[in-house]
């Protein structure tokens, strides 16, 4: 099977807002995570929708009130479809404490993306804890 640039690129583009979402969510970087989805973006976390970028970015300053971590994110799988893209995506979040290094918490993401403008943002993500 023979991919295009143009394929390469709209998976590079992908895999590029996955991992933005993890430095914007480590770093507290509110404007830079609420550019990440589009306005009308749904994110899932075991069950619990938030609705709309301002939901979303609602429930990110929520969770900065605890300590920052590091979140890890791999086995990334993304399918494209024309303008849409769906990725899988592992995932653990850890935290550095005195004593070392704590998992505190790992799941998987279930993405899709959405190319609109020539630019690609997460059009639903859900989030699953495990």
């Amino acid at each position: 099977m023979t991919r295009s640039l143009e394929s390469f690129e709209d998976e590079s583009a992908v895999r590029h807002v996955i991992i933005r979402y993890a430095h914007t969510m480590d770093n507290r970087q509110f404007d830079e995570f609420a550019e990440l989805y589009h306005p009308d973006a749904v994110l899932t976390l075991d069950g619990k929708p938030f609705s709309g970028r301002e939901a979303i970015v609602g429930w990110m300053k929520e969770l900065a009130g605890s300590p920052a971590g590091v979140h890890m994110t791999g086995n990334t799988i993304v399918k494209l479809e024309g303008v849409r893209a769906h990725a899988i995506s592992d995932f653990m979040y850890g935290r550095k404490l005195p004593e070392g290094w704590k998992l505190f918490a790992a799941g998987r993401y279930m993405d899709t993306l959405e190319k609109r403008n020539g630019q690609w943002l997460f059009l639903r993500r859900e989030i699953t804890l495990g």
